[in-house]
C-alpha cells in the first residue's frame, strides 16, 4: 500500500510580541550578512560562510517553525551562487568570492522583504489608536533599532549621518537603498514606517519666497522632506523625531514642539542628536556619541 506523503505543519500564528521579536532577530541577521567580508573566503566551501547560513535558517525557523510554507519560501540554501558539478573544474579564488558576494545580497534582499512584511503584518494587528492621537509617550517603540533618515539632496549629510547612526550600533534606513518590490514610493514609505526612531534633514536644496514677494527668497528643504516630517511625526510621535537643520535653511512653522538641531561641521550635533535617540527609549552607548 503507497504511503501518503505528509502535509507539512500548518503556518504559525504570530502574535505582535512574536512579529517584534521576529523584526529584531532579522534585523541582526542582515546586519552579520552586510558585515561578512567575502575577501575573508580561501575555499569554495566556507565553513564561516555556511555557519551564517545555518544561523539565518535558524532565526527563520524559530519565527515560523521548521518545515512550513514560511520557511521553505525564506530558508537560504546556499550563498554560494556556483553551479554545484561533480568533478568539474575548480573556480579561481576571485570567482568564488564574487559568487559569495552575490550570494549575501540576494540573502540581504530576501531577509528585507520578510522584515517589511512582518512589520506590515505589525501595523495592522495594533491599535489603530496609536497613530491618532494617542499621547507620544504611549507610541509602541517597535524595538527594532532601525532609524529612518529622511534627506534631501545632500548626500554628504546623508551618508554623515548614516554612519553616526552605525556607529552606535544601530540600523539606518535610507528609502532609496530598500528593495522596491514592485511598490509605490509612497507604499514603499509607509512600509518603512514601522521604526524606532527618524531623523529628518533640513537642508538647503531649494529656494522659496511667498508669490507677491520675489525678493525674500529663502533657502529651504525639498518638499519631500517636509511631508515625511509630517508623516514621521504622525506615526511615532514628536519624542521619536529629531530634525538636523543646515545653515540658514527655513525652518517649518507648523510643526511646533519638533526638536531642531544645527548640523554643524565640527560635530557638536552629534551628542545632542544621541541624548534625543536614547531619552526616546532606545538603548546606546553614550560614549559612542563623543
Amino acid at each position: 500500500m503507497k504511503k501518503s506523503k505528509k502535509a507539512p505543519p500548518p503556518s504559525k500564528a504570530l502574535t505582535i510580541e512574536n512579529l517584534r521579536a521576529g523584526v529584531k532577530k532579522l534585523s541582526r541577521r542582515i546586519e552579520e550578512l552586510r558585515s561578512f567580508d567575502v575577501g575573508t573566503i580561501t575555499e569554495r566551501f566556507d565553513p564561516k560562510a555556511q555557519a551564517l547560513t545555518d544561523k539565518i535558517n535558524s532565526t527563520i525557523a524559530d519565527i515560523f517553525g521548521r518545515d512550513t510554507p514560511e520557511y521553505h519560501d525564506y530558508s537560504i540554501w546556499s550563498l554560494d551562487t556556483l553551479p554545484l558539478i561533480v568533478g568539474g573544474p575548480e573556480y579561481p579564488l576571485p570567482e568564488v568570492q564574487e559568487a559569495y558576494q552575490k550570494g549575501i545580497n540576494d540573502a540581504v534582499t530576501k531577509l528585507t522583504s520578510l522584515r517589511e512584511t512582518l512589520e506590515e503584518k505589525i501595523i495592522d494587528l495594533e491599535p489603530q489608536e496609536a497613530f491618532h492621537g494617542e499621547p507620544d509617550a504611549q507610541k509602541v517603540l517597535p524595538g527594532n533599532r532601525q532609524i529612518f533618515i529622511v534627506h534631501g539632496h545632500d548626500e554628504l549629510a546623508k551618508q554623515t549621518v548614516a554612519r553616526f547612526i552605525t556607529k552606535l550600533e544601530l540600523e539606518p534606513i535610507i528609502l532609496h537603498e530598500q528593495p522596491s518590490g514592485g511598490r509605490t514610493i509612497v507604499e514603499k514609505l509607509e512600509a518603512h514606517t514601522v521604526v524606532d526612531f527618524a531623523v529628518v534633514l533640513l537642508t538647503p536644496d531649494d529656494v522659496g519666497h511667498p508669490a507677491d514677494s520675489p525678493d525674500v527668497a529663502k533657502p529651504r528643504a525639498r518638499q519631500n522632506v517636509i511631508l515625511e516630517l509630517g508623516l514621521f511625526l504622525g506615526t511615532l510621535g514628536r519624542a521619536r523625531v529629531c530634525a538636523l537643520y543646515k545653515g540658514e535653511v527655513e525652518i517649518p512653522s507648523d510643526y511646533h514642539g519638533v526638536l531642531y538641531i544645527e548640523m554643524d561641521d565640527a560635530g557638536a550635533w552629534k551628542l545632542p542628536l544621541a541624548r534625543e535617540i536614547k531619552q526616546a527609549g532606545i538603548e546606546i552607548d553614550m560614549n559612542k556619541a563623543l
